[in-house]
């Protein structure tokens, strides 16, 4: 059995945090596109242990193509981005 990395066992932790608070869902289109938790049907979050502008980029065209109104990458380190959330901010 493979080691779990510090990215799933951040995204695990997130889904733990809001599992019970919300409706979550995720989307993948054919395993290359995908965001990590939809939440209510209207946030889009994607995990990251580090985020970067790549990211948010790559997430927002995502969003885009599905019309949800907010998304915000969650990550365990400091970003000056207004669509980073900090992991312990959840």
């Amino acid at each position: 059995m493979g080691r779990i990395s510090d990215g799933q066992l951040l995204e695990q932790s997130v889904f733990q945090n809001l599992r019970s608070k919300c409706s979550l869902s995720f989307y993948n289109k054919d395993g290359a596109s995908e965001i990590d938790f939809i939440v209510d049907e209207h946030i889009a979050l994607e995990v990251k242990t580090s985020a970067s502008r790549k990211d948010i980029t790559n997430l927002q065209k995502r969003v885009e193509s599905l019309k949800l109104p907010e998304y915000y990458v969650v990550s365990c380190q400091f970003s000056k981005e207004k669509q980073v959330i900090l992991a312990i901010d959840l």
